[in-house]
């Protein structure tokens, strides 16, 4: 099994490779073309070209899920560049503060999602969707190789370094 996940984690390097930009900052990569600075840095690239790239990053996460066999907490969706992730705990509603405790009780999982881009959503959920999407690497990263992450912030140098760590043999 160890084996096959090996090459899977090989084939998912070439179907999304993460490359350094060349620029003057450290850890600036691109995945498939597209480049994603770290969340704090979010603004400093297109809406469209993060939201391209947390595309490929959340299929990548979710499909390496798959294939190491490690359970995510926060589901991920891979849609392109309209991508969201589920956080199942989440508190945040979007009703207003005069809602009973029921209505409070019964709210809908659309308030438990957030996307991976910009569109037409407050500031906040896109920049808690992204954290979530880098919670999720970090899991994969800990739980399936007991590596721990330094930055959660990077998102792409963590992605390469889990599909590295996954494509090392003994």
């Amino acid at each position: 099994i160890t084996a096959q996940q090996r090459r899977v984690a090989e084939d998912l390097t070439k179907i999304y490779p993460i490359v350094p930009v060349s620029s003057d900052k450290a850890l600036a990569f691109k995945i498939r073309g597209l480049a994603l600075p770290n969340s704090e840095e979010l603004d400093s690239v297109s809406s469209a070209e993060a939201a391209g790239a947390l595309g490929f990053v959340a299929q990548a996460t979710q499909l390496l899920s798959f294939y190491l066999g490690i359970a995510l907490p926060y589901h991920v969706q891979p849609m392109g560049s309209t991508s969201w992730i589920i956080d199942p705990i989440s508190q945040v509603s979007s009703t207003n503060g005069t809602a009973s405790a029921i209505a409070n009780a019964l709210r809908s999982t659309e308030d438990k999602v957030y996307p991976l881009h910009q569109s037409r959503v407050a500031r906040f959920r896109f920049e808690y969707g992204v954290f979530l999407l880098n919670k999720d690497i970090q899991l994969l990263l800990e739980s399936g190789f007991g590596v721990r992450v330094l930055d959660i912030r990077h998102t792409l140098p963590n992605l390469k370094y889990l599909l590295y760590v996954a494509t090392a043999g003994d």
